[in-house]
């Protein structure tokens, strides 16, 4: 399964110690750049 999730969705994720289910439910997921470079950096 691929997905592109919202960038709540990831930091919720994170923050929560659950990055892992990004990694094990998802065959590929697609984030975009700025997600990645700033916002993850900012609040996660």
């Amino acid at each position: 399964m691929e997905a592109s999730l919202d960038t709540n969705v990831i930091i919720h994720l994170y923050k929560a110690g659950f990055q892992s289910v990004l990694f094990r439910r998802f065959h590929k997921l697609k984030v975009y750049e700025f997600i990645r470079t700033k916002e993850m950096v900012n609040h996660a």
